[in-house]
């Protein structure tokens, strides 16, 4: 990684509390198959699953990486992608103590990609998962 702008230098002395909505940014990729024959979509084949901080989880991954100590507060939902999330801003050395974990789901936006090995991978659907639990 490079040396952040000079602005940036002086975030590692202070320690941002960044509160909201933490949203999963879920992407699933494959390559192109087929038409399908039940009705007009593709079929891809699978490739791989990744989640990225989205909304305010977004904001504290990118103050993460121009070194600014981050502590994240905010509700989310308790299953597989609440989980995911809180553990991968852990690693990108976030504070996620303050993220607590409420029954249901944590809200997702989840994009389907498909192209070919050596091709940039274009959207064919994103499907957003709205909380299931009064928050």
């Amino acid at each position: 990684m490079t040396a952040p702008a000079g602005w940036a230098r002086d975030l590692s002395s202070v320690r941002i509390a960044v509160i909201g909505d933490a949203i999963a940014d879920v992407y699933i990729t494959g390559r192109p198959l087929q038409v399908s024959r039940e009705a007009p979509v593709l079929v891809i084949d699978f490739e791989r699953e990744s989640v990225s901080p989205g909304g305010a989880a977004n904001t504290a991954a990118n103050l993460l990486a121009v070194g600014a100590p981050v502590a994240c507060a905010g509700i989310g939902g308790d299953v597989a992608n609440g989980t995911r999330l809180r553990a991968e801003l852990a690693a990108r050395g976030a504070d996620v103590e303050g993220l607590r974990a409420s029954p249901g789901r944590t809200v997702a936006k989840l994009r389907i990609l498909a192209g070919d090995a050596h091709r940039t991978k274009q959207h064919l659907v994103k499907i957003h998962y709205p909380p299931t639990a009064r928050m």
